[in-house]
């Protein structure tokens, strides 16, 4: 079902997660992980504690990560700091980003971010998670 609606399943989908709970970003990234594998898919998770590690790995002029999931509440500078960092430049604020967060966000919109979902790490399952990172990447394929 994946492989056949997102890129070549032989291309690996690199993904920048922002989470400074350990735990938290174990789980997200071993769920996926496994949840992408059983779709033939190969995935790879960058785990970032803080925003200023994150966007010191941001590659220059190489292919950027095919997402962010981004939890707001970082140690540091916020998930706001790091949106406002990217959309500063043309390439990085083309790539969608998901927040996953306990923070309860106004009936608003963060499209001017290309926030795509957000997600309360409170309620949400892990396959919540995953639908929202696979209907992110089709996104993103359908604008290439």
């Amino acid at each position: 079902m994946l492989k056949n609606n997102l890129a070549s399943t032989k291309e690996t989908i690199e993904i920048f997660l922002l989470e400074d709970d350990p735990i938290l970003s174990q789980l997200f990234s071993k769920n996926l992980k496994r949840a992408f594998q059983k779709n033939g898919q190969n995935l790879s998770i960058r785990c970032f504690t803080n925003c200023i590690e994150a966007i010191a790995a941001l590659p220059d002029g190489c292919k950027p990560p095919a997402l962010f999931i981004l939890d707001v509440l970082l140690t540091g500078p916020d998930g706001f700091t790091f949106l406002n960092e990217i959309a500063s430049y043309p390439d990085l604020s083309k790539i969608p980003v998901i927040i996953v967060s306990s923070l309860k966000f106004p009936d608003q919109t963060y499209e001017s971010y290309n926030v795509v979902e957000i997600l309360n790490k409170t309620t949400m399952t892990p396959q919540a998670l995953f639908f929202a990172v696979v209907k992110a990447l089709k996104k993103k394929d359908s604008e290439v």
